[in-house]
C-alpha cells in the first residue's frame, strides 16, 4: 500500500519533529495497535480525540503525516506505510522504556534488598562491572564448554553495548552490600508481539550456593506479570548443565524452539550442538 515517497522527506530530525505533536504521535499508535486502515471519523476516535476537535486541524495532521511517508490514504480510509509501522514500533518502546524509569523512580531507584544483595536497575555507572561479568559467563558457556578463545575485554563491553543496551530490552543487577561489587545480573527482551524472552542471567560461581539466582529471575519474573503475560520464554544449550537443571528446577519444562547456526567463517572445533531434544536426560514436551 505504501507509494513512492521522496526519501529526502525523511530526515531524522524533521521526523522526529513530527513525532513531538501530540495529535500526530496519537495517530500513529492508533492506527499501529489496530493494524487495519481506518475512515477519517474512525480515526478521529482511534486516536482518542474530542469530538468537537477542529477537523481541519486533523486534516493538517494526517497531510503532515502523509508527506512524511508515514501515513498513506487509500480510497477513503488511512493507514500506515511500512516506514510508518516501524515508527509506531519505535513510539511503543519509548513508552515502554519511559514507563520503567517511572516506575524504577517511584520504587525510589535503589532497589530491593536480598539478604546480603542489593537487586536493582541497571545504572550507567554499572557498564564496566557487568562487561566483566558478560566476561566471566563468556568463559563458562564458550571457553569451558566448546574450548573456544577467551573473550577480550573489549568484545565484552561491545557485547553489554550491543546485546543489553537496546530498546526492548531490561537489566537488574546483584550488589554484593559488603564489598560493593556487582556479583550477577539478569536481562529480558520484550518482543514487538509482546512476548517475553529472558536473554542473560548470570551468578558469580561462588554465589550458586545462595538464592541469588532465583532472586534475579523472581525480579524478571515480576515485570513480566506487572505487564499482564502469563509466560516468558528462554534458550538453553543443550550442554548448559549448570544453568540447564536450575532452568528445569524452576519449572521450566515446555521446549518449543531448536535454534540452529550456519557457521559463514571458521567452524568451532566442538560445535555447539545437540544429537537430539533430550536435554540433560530431561524429555520435554513439545509445544504444539
Amino acid at each position: 500500500m505504501e507509494k513512492h515517497i521522496d526519501i529526502g522527506a525523511r530526515d531524522p530530525v524533521d521526523i522526529l519533529q513530527t513525532l513531538a505533536n501530540p495529535v500526530r504521535k496519537s495517530v500513529i499508535a492508533a492506527l499501529g495497535s489496530l493494524h487495519t486502515p481506518l475512515r477519517f471519523s474512525e480515526l478521529m476516535e482511534a486516536s482518542g480525540l474530542d469530538p468537537n476537535f477542529d477537523t481541519g486541524q486533523f486534516w493538517y495532521h494526517l497531510s503532515e503525516l502523509t508527506k512524511k511517508g508515514i501515513i498513506v490514504k487509500d480510497g477513503d480510509r488511512y493507514g500506515l506505510t511500512q516506514f510508518g509501522f516501524k515508527l509506531s514500533k519505535i513510539l511503543d518502546t519509548v513508552e515502554r522504556e519511559c514507563s520503567f524509569l517511572l516506575k524504577s523512580r517511584d520504587e525510589g531507584g535503589l532497589g530491593k534488598v536480598e539478604g546480603d544483595f542489593r537487586i536493582r536497575r541497571y545504572e550507567d555507572t554499572d557498564f564496566d562491572e557487568v562487561a566483566r561479568l558478560v566476561k566471566e559467563m563468556y568463559r563458562y558457556y564458550w571457553v569451558d564448554l566448546l574450548g573456544s578463545e577467551e573473550m577480550s575485554s573489549e568484545y565484552a563491553r561491545h557485547t553489554v553495548a550491543t546485546d543489553l543496551l537496546v530498546p526492548g530490552t531490561y537489566v537488574y543487577v546483584a550488589e554484593d552490600l559488603g564489598t560493593k561489587e556487582l556479583v550477577g545480573f539478569v536481562s529480558y527482551y520484550v518482543t514487538h508481539g509482546g512476548a517475553f524472552f529472558l536473554d542473560y542471567l548470570w551468578v558469580q560461581r561462588r554465589y550458586l550456593a545462595t538464592k541469588l539466582r532465583e532472586t534475579l529471575l523472581e525480579k524478571a519474573e515480576k515485570d513480566v506479570r506487572d505487564a499482564g503475560e502469563d509466560q516468558y520464554h528462554v534458550r538453553i544449550g543443550a550442554r548448559d548443565k549448570l544453568y540447564g537443571e536450575f532452568f528445569i528446577s524452576q519449572g521450566f519444562d515446555t521446549l518449543n524452539q531448536l535454534e540452529i547456526t550456519r557457521y559463514l567463517e571458521k567452524v568451532p572445533e566442538r560445535r555447539y550442538t545437540a544429537e537430539n531434544i533430550d536435554i540433560l536426560g530431561f524429555r520435554f514436551k513439545r509445544a504444539i
